[in-house]
């Protein structure tokens, strides 16, 4: 999320500076210099990840789950409301973690192929002696201008008017495609022509001076380059009742994370994610050929990591944030899902219009039923493993 404060050009300056300084008083290769603004990436977007989790406002419709076309990483803790606070800093907001995964997927993904090209690991160019005190040097100086623009962030409150959504992440993308797909034949054939390394060096900082500067001055017009729509939404405001529940049903937890591995374990073998477990299942066989003779037990090994590593994400963090803390609240004139580590009501249901509560029996895990709640414009509601289900159909009932 790009700040257009004072501190923050100068955090560009200066550090443009010092990998001048490598270049033109060092005699660094040039790419070396490719190789630190590889590396300035991943610093600058585990800051941009960072501060997407904070952000304040909700996505806009055209970025939500619904909305996109790539697998999104644990959906549920998009419709969750509410932030988790934290001592000394500004509330975590769950809604915001399937936008930052996401992002940062893809950004893993292509962040080790850059490096190659930028190398010359892989491409045209001879490959690269790496100076790993260069790298050093380099790191450092990332380290502390992504703090000073971190501690700017949080001094301007800027949280309090971004969302997930609009953050450097998906820019950086661009950078790592023109790292590892253009800039490595250019600079070769630029090498090969005998152009100096110091003219390549300097075309190199004039490049990332002037998009630093045209980042930190017009942050508007670089997003535009990547987000064709508005990332900053709006949320529907929830009026639950003032008064105290009649009743309250919490959420039995060890119902909602027995269902949410068995659903993790599914979604890993037929969901979006089943190529990994078959890319860990090849991985685990050509390892468990070459260190032990058993192709098969190393497949079935490298696909069972996956479907466990899976299914562990989806008990701590879908199960345990969006639905393992819901309570209902049974109110005078409304039923409440609210989210008791949020402190935020997540949906209300007038009384009123309660057509109809059933339960449903659940044989995985006896206590923990579900209510399926009607209305009478034609909505439902489905509370899953509820505590004490049959007292709470009969409170919407009455």
């Amino acid at each position: 999320m790009p700040d257009d404060s004072r501190r923050g050009r100068l955090a560009v300056v200066a550090s443009s500076l010092l990998l001048a300084a490598g270049v033109f008083v060092l005699g660094w290769d040039v790419r070396v210099l490719l190789l630190c603004y590889w590396l300035e990436a991943a610093f600058v977007v585990s800051r941009d990840a960072i501060q997407s989790l904070f952000a304040a406002r909700p996505p806009a419709d055209a970025y939500r789950p619904t909305d996109t076309r790539a697998p999104f990483p644990l959906p549920a803790l998009a419709a969750v409301r509410g932030g988790i606070e934290l001592p000394g800093l500004p509330p975590l907001y769950p809604r915001n973690v399937p936008h930052v995964l996401l992002t940062l997927l893809a950004f893993c993904t292509l962040w080790p192929l850059a490096g190659l090209g930028a190398s010359g690991v892989v491409g045209p160019a001879p490959p690269l002696s790496l100076s790993v005190d260069a790298l050093a040097v380099a790191a450092v100086a990332f380290t502390i201008g992504q703090a000073i623009r971190l501690v700017e962030w949080v001094r301007t409150r800027e949280f309090e008017t971004t969302a997930a959504t609009g953050g450097l992440t998906r820019r950086y993308l661009l950078l790592l495609v023109v790292l590892a797909f253009a800039v490595p034949p250019v600079l070769a054939a630029a090498e090969a022509s005998g152009v100096p390394d110091l003219v390549l060096g300097a075309c190199l900082v004039g490049a990332r001076v002037t998009y630093g500067l045209a980042e930190a001055r017009r942050p508007g017009f670089v997003r535009s380059l990547v987000y064709a729509d508005e990332t900053v939404g709006d949320e529907d405001p929830l009026e639950p009742p003032d008064a105290d529940p009649i009743a309250t049903h919490p959420t039995d937890r060890w119902g909602t994370t027995v269902t949410a591995a068995l659903h993790g374990a599914l979604v890993s073998a037929l969901g979006p994610t089943a190529f990994l477990v078959l890319l860990a299942g090849l991985v685990g066989m050509a390892v468990g050929s070459a260190g032990f003779s058993r192709p098969a037990l190393g497949a079935v090994a490298g696909a069972l990591c996956i479907v466990a590593s899976r299914s562990l994400v989806a008990v701590l963090i879908e199960a345990r944030v969006a639905e393992a803390p819901l309570v209902y609240r049974v109110h005078a004139d409304a039923l409440v899902a609210h989210n008791a580590l949020t402190d935020a009501a997540q949906w209300v249901t007038p009384r009123a219009t309660i057509t109809d509560a059933t339960v449903s029996r659940t044989r995985l895990v006896p206590g923990a039923d579900t209510v399926h709640v009607e209305c009478a414009d034609g909505t439902s509601r489905t509370l899953r493993h509820v505590s004490n289900a049959e007292a709470l159909a009969a409170r919407l009932d009455s």
